[in-house]
């Protein structure tokens, strides 16, 4: 059976999905790319996974670093998101992110989306190819949580949104 490409993003723009900022370096520099498919693994040992896009300079960094950020965006960080999204064009975050000091001693850490909700640091466990992405497993080294209280920025219907209401 064949399902039509159209048909099928279609469909899947009816799923709601948090929106997370996957960073590395590239050159030295921060840079990001906004997923929507990631999720927990494993809570013991602590693992998550997201799905790549096999071609993309983000996935070849993270590959060459074998490190990566997970960065949970607020609902006021649409704009981080948008820039993380752009296809084909530079995914620069040096206006956004925290970055370590290449002396320090956590200095491999991937950089780190300022406000975000939650920030994860994450080493690379295992990778499989799976049609045209990439799906990732990572060990989870450290968190960073912001505690500002804002709801998440979320992905539904092919726009940004925020959460309404609990039920």
């Amino acid at each position: 059976m064949s399902v039509d490409p159209t048909a099928f993003r279609s469909a899947m723009k009816q799923l709601a999905s948090g929106l997370v900022v996957v960073t590395t370096q590239v050159d030295g520099r921060p840079w990001g790319m906004t997923v929507t498919a990631c999720c927990a693994v494993s809570a013991e040992p602590p693992l998550v996974l997201v799905s790549l896009h096999g071609r993309t300079r983000s996935r070849a960094a993270i590959r060459d670093h074998g490190r990566f950020g997970l960065n949970v965006l607020g609902a006021d960080q649409k704009h981080v998101a948008e820039l993380a999204a752009r296809p084909g064009a530079p995914k620069w975050l040096d206006d956004h992110c925290v970055r370590h000091p290449a002396d320090a001693a956590d200095a491999g850490r991937p950089p780190r989306v300022s406000g975000a909700l939650v920030a994860l640091d994450c080493r690379v466990r295992e990778e499989f190819d799976v049609g045209d992405h990439t799906l990732v497993v990572g060990d989870v080294l450290g968190t960073t949580s912001s505690d500002r209280g804002e709801h998440p920025l979320v992905y539904f219907d092919r726009a940004y949104r925020r959460i309404g209401e609990a039920l």
